[in-house]
This record gives structure tokens, C-alpha cells and sequence, in this order.
């Protein structure tokens, strides 16, 4: 099946030819047009020289296979791929959609940049089955999961051998993954109470040695107790036994201060336990925060990336509109270029350019230039490029990435143009 990409104003369209319809499907046709099927992309025909065209809105969009060109799947990502996969299915039956029409090619699924919400093509005209496009979608899944995650590998291959099955069973599938997630959920469980036992050991051992260290001041002090009560109880008696006011004001006094200063020494130390629970309490809290901050990306402008050496280097592009100019060398065979840090090799922290905007790839000696469906566009020596297709770069092409400019310079050449490394 024979599909294109075009820009037109500022969206993007993937377009597919409509000369193979099925007679017959006009009413499938009809309700994929009238209706906007939750999950599925916004379609609209257009006609050229009696032939129709589909035309498929993926501006803000990413394929499946550009986003995890370099990433692997974990337990999350598997799973809000496979439930968009039921979802859809589900929302066929109620439209009264053919399943058979939805394509699940890794280049056809798309995820919406906005809201992380996956989005998928189905056209009217048959090229094969649901079945047999689920099980070339966990073939294609299975060498790109995380095998360092054990709930991920068990997911992946669990679905994949159950898509070998001749009829494709959503009940079980969905089950499975039930099963999956009530395990995460149990191990979550079990961990957090190992957390709590620990934390609850941390605090007891920590009462246990301020209750020690109480005890051993305690017992430095019980004889100024003893002293101090017995000359009280002393001074009462003889007073009561003389009949004498001075003595049982005196005493009264003397019995008077020293509870008072049993209340005052145990109110010390409430008072330090306490300050020692929050200061306990403080430096939890602030190395959870510190544990963020480190966690937490850079925000900062788009720094010149030392690249991984894939290959020979031989090119770099070089930032326009500076007084310094920075310069990023293209040493990987694929090198992607957007505001997503995590996932991009030269970032550009700039709002107008996309999460995964662009990419350069390397084949047998040049380099291609590819915009990835990003919103506001890519240009080539001021032309806006179709997305999702290779143009060649030259020695000396001027790109811009929304509103980054850059100068591609190819070192071998660059003595033609004045252009290099300095």
C-alpha cells in the first residue's frame, strides 16, 4: 500500500491512494467521514484527476516507530499501547467499522503529542487481517522491549503468544493484562509495607535511644530527687509536728519546687524529643527534594551535544543569528533533533519547535534531512519539506526548525565554501 506525506498551510497529512475501495463500503466510508471515531485520525477525501485520495491529519503527531527509534518499551508503554489497541477495536464495533481495515503498521500508529493519547488509521478497503496485523505488531515489539523489566518481558511475550493463536481473543488479552497490573499492584503493596516496617524500625530504634539517654540523665539525678523530696516531706512534718506557720509555709514551698522541677525537667526533654522528630522529619523531606532536583532535566537552551561515534564524522550544523555560534556535530547514523531531552540528540529548547522535530540520517556517505509531522514545519533553503520524507542535503543548506536556523556544513567539502572547524 502506497502512502505519502504532505504539508499544506501549517498542517501535516499522510495520504493514502482510495483506488483499491471495495464496492460495497459505501457506508463504512460514510460514517469514517461524518463521524470523528474517538482514537482514529481525522480523515477527509480529496479527489485529483478522478482518483481519490485519503488524507489523514497527523500535525503534532509522532509514529510509533520515530518515537521508540531509540527507545525501549517498558511495562507503561506496553501497556497504554496495548489498551489503545482494545479501545479502538471496541469503538470499530459500536461504529459498526470493519476491524480488518485498521492498520497496526508501527509507521501508522501515532501518538498525540498534547495529550499522549495514541491515534490510528483505518481505511476502507481490505489489506489483510486484524489478527495477522496484531501479530506483526508484537513481532516488531518483542526485540524493542526493555528486558531489564521483568513486568515488560513478561507482557510483551505473554501477547505475543497468544497473537499466534488463529483467532485473536481481546477477553484474554485484556485479562492478561489485568493479571499483570493486580501483580504490580500486590508487589507495590508488598513493598511499601517493607518501607513502612523499616520506617517504623528507624523511628522505635530512634525512641529507643532517646529513652535510654533519658534514663541514664535520670539516673544521674535521682539522688537530688530523693534529697530534694525527702527534705520537703522533712520540713512538713516538723512544721505539722510543731504547730509552727513559718515551718508549714517552708514546706509547703520546699515540696512545691520540687514537683515543679520534676515537671520542668521532663517538660525538657518532650521538648527535645520532639525538635529531634522534626528535624528527623526535615531531612526526609529535603533529600526527596534533592532526589527530584537531580532527577529533574536541564532547562537550558540547546547546548552543543558530544555525540556517541557511530560513524566517521564529516558534518556538523552550525547555529545561525548568534555572535557565537554553536555547532553540532552529526556523528550517529540518526540524529534527532527536538525540545524533548530525554529522547533527542540536539535539543532545542524552544517553543516553538517540537518535542521530536526533525532528523538527520546517514547512508552510504550523505546525509537526508526528515521533518517528523512537527507543528509549525521544517524548511530547506527557505522550501518548506513534506514531512516523512528524505531530502539530501548539501554543503552549505540552510535548515530551520520552526524558528532555529542552521547552516549545514559537510567538513569534506567545506574548502569549496569556506566553511570548517576551527
Amino acid at each position: 500500500m502506497e502512502i505519502w506525506y504532505k504539508r499544506s498551510m501549517s498542517e501535516n497529512y499522510m495520504v493514502i491512494p482510495g483506488t483499491e475501495l471495495e464496492t460495497g463500503e459505501t457506508y463504512q466510508i460514510r460514517m469514517l467521514l461524518e463521524n470523528q471515531v474517538p482514537g482514529l485520525l481525522p480523515c477527509k477525501i480529496q479527489k485529483m484527476n478522478g482518483d481519490e485520495f485519503f488524507y489523514y491529519e497527523v500535525t503534532g503527531c509522532q509514529s510509533l516507530q520515530n518515537l521508540f527509534e531509540k527507545r525501549k518499551f517498558g511495562y507503561k508503554e506496553l501497556e497504554e499501547l496495548f489498551l489503545g489497541v482494545f479501545r479502538i477495536m471496541e469503538r470499530l464495533d459500536e461504529y459498526l467499522l470493519n476491524r480488518d481495515f485498521l492498520l497496526l503498521q508501527p509507521s501508522c500508529i501515532f501518538r498525540n503529542q498534547g495529550d499522549n493519547g495514541y491515534c490510528f488509521v483505518w481505511i476502507p478497503f481490505a489489506h489483510g487481517s486484524i489478527e495477522m496485523e496484531f501479530r506483526q505488531l508484537t513481532e516488531y515489539l518483542l526485540p524493542k522491549i526493555d528486558h531489564t523489566d521483568k513486568q515488560a518481558v513478561t507482557l510483551g511475550y505473554g501477547v505475543y503468544k497468544e497473537s499466534m493463536e488463529s483467532n485473536l481473543k481481546m477477553d484474554f488479552l485484556k485479562s492478561h493484562m489485568n493479571t499483570q497490573k493486580e501483580e504490580r499492584v500486590e508487589e507495590g503493596k508488598y513493598q511499601n509495607a517493607q518501607e513502612e516496617l523499616e520506617r517504623q524500625k528507624i523511628l522505635d530504634d530512634f525512641y529507643k535511644e532517646d529513652e535510654e539517654e533519658t534514663e541514664s540523665i535520670l539516673r544521674k539525678l535521682w539522688p537530688v530527687f530523693v534529697i530534694l523530696i525527702g527534705a520537703g516531706i522533712f520540713l512538713f512534718v516538723r512544721s505539722l509536728w510543731r504547730y509552727g506557720s513559718v515551718y508549714l509555709w517552708v514546706g509547703i514551698a520546699g515540696i512545691v519546687g520540687s514537683i515543679g522541677s520534676i515537671g520542668g525537667i521532663g517538660y525538657l526533654f518532650w521538648k527535645r524529643k520532639q525538635e529531634k522528630v522534626q528535624t528527623l522529619s526535615e531531612e526526609s523531606v529535603y533529600e526527596e527534594r534533592e532526589e527530584e532536583v537531580l532527577q529533574k532535566p536541564e532547562q537550558e537552551i540547546g547546548t552543543t551535544v558530544l555525540l556517541q561515534k557511530n560513524r566517521m564524522p564529516g558534518a556538523y550544523l552550525e547555529e545561525l543569528e548568534w555572535e557565537s555560534p554553536r555547532r553540532f556535530a552529526l556523528e550517529k547514523e540518526v540524529t534527532i533533533i527536538g525540545k524533548w531531552r530525554e529522547n533527542v540528540d540536539i535539543c532545542l529548547d524552544v517553543p516553538t519547535v517540537s518535542r521530536m522535530h526533525g532528523k538527520i540520517i546517514h547512508r552510504k556517505g550523505k546525509d537526508y534531512l526528515i521533518d517528523l509531522n512537527s507543528r509549525n514545519g521544517t524548511m530547506l533553503n527557505e522550501i518548506w519539506i513534506n514531512p516523512e520524507e528524505e531530502y539530501e542535503l548539501k554543503n552549505g543548506d540552510i535548515l530551520v526548525f520552526a524558528q532555529k536556523k542552521f547552516r549545514y556544513v559537510c567538513i569534506k567539502d567545506s574548502r569549496e565554501l569556506g566553511y570548517g572547524l576551527q
